[in-house]
């Protein structure tokens, strides 16, 4: 897809920001929301095969992954649209003769900038909670995995969104990506992860001075306690680590309290994930032949007696 210049992405931020303050999507109630994220979880799981079927060739996952992404879309849809009417400010006790109340209200505009990994899922972990309280929303897909948030966008008109309150911008994190997260017209900014040289660029973010949720993107350690039976857990460790290419926190390196132990460790999990990719069919589950020859070669250094001694990295 095209990236888009500067100024498209201040037209969508604008579009967004004239919704929520004139148009219609800034007068709806919380009722009205929650019907709307409703029917959209409704026509998500009607196209569920279509939408399977795009995520699987944008992405490079398999096709189980990809309908277990779309699968739990709709249940992010399902569920913000039942919690849209019950979300409750506060009275806060004070002297007599006063009454203090919190009420909870929209941030206006939000911004969004999705993963790779995970576009179907991460389209309805960002987007439905925040339409569930009222914002309007600007969202620039991964510059690589952006075809199901375009369809997506189009089932949110049939869903009965208005004009406004859905813009999708694409293209480089580097370039649209720094455009909406630098937007002073964006009042919260939901990221994957802080990283140098694209959107998440603290130096582009911090200007803003705008609420900010950032993922961390970070591998987790595996802990092994001296009584464990590893040897059933070492499958476990090995999908976590393949799974979805790689990309996502889960368990990618194993620890012991013995270094003989360690390194036997680290051998049996750089075996087992490289009989892991070798059963993986094509170039396994990533964007690009890359990945593939990245996780091998991971699997080769966890091997060999180098890796033993340094880990699998």
């Amino acid at each position: 897809m095209p990236t888009v210049p500067p100024r498209d992405v201040d037209r969508a931020v604008r579009a967004a920001r004239l919704a929520f303050d004139e148009g219609p999507w800034g007068r709806t109630t919380a009722t009205e929301r929650g019907r709307m994220l409703t029917r959209m979880a409704d026509l998500i799981q009607k196209h569920a095969a279509e939408l399977a079927h795009i995520e699987a060739r944008d992405t490079g996952k398999t096709n189980r992954a990809a309908a277990g992404d779309v699968t739990a879309l709709a249940r992010y849809f399902e569920f913000y649209g039942g919690a849209a009417d019950k979300l409750y400010g506060e009275t806060i006790p004070y002297l007599n003769g006063y009454m203090v109340a919190l009420l909870r209200e929209p941030h206006g505009v939000t911004g969004h900038v999705l993963p790779w990994n995970y576009p179907a899922q991460m389209f309805g972990r960002t987007l439905a909670p925040s339409l569930a309280v009222g914002n309007a929303t600007v969202l620039k897909p991964a510059q690589d995995a952006c075809a199901i948030t375009l369809r997506l966008a189009e089932l949110t008109r049939e869903a009965g969104f208005p004009p406004g309150a859905v813009n999708v911008v694409t293209g480089r994190g580097s370039v649209a990506g720094v455009a909406l997260v630098s937007a002073p017209g964006c009042r919260f900014r939901l990221l994957h992860r802080l990283a140098r040289g694209g959107a998440a660029d603290p130096d582009h973010v911090r200007p803003a001075l705008h609420p900010l949720h950032a993922g961390t993107g970070r591998q987790i350690a595996a802990g092994r306690l001296a009584d464990a039976d590893f040897d059933a857990a070492i499958p476990v460790i090995c999908k976590a680590i393949i799974q979805n290419a790689g990309r996502r926190a889960r368990p990618a390196a194993a620890c012991s309290s013995k270094s003989a132990a360690l390194r036997s460790v680290q051998r049996q999990t750089g075996r087992g994930v490289r009989q892991t990719v070798g059963r993986v069919a094509g170039d396994g589950p990533g964007l690009r032949a890359a990945h593939h020859r990245q996780a091998a070669r991971t699997g080769e250094k966890a091997t060999s007696p180098a890796g033993a001694r340094k880990g699998c990295r």
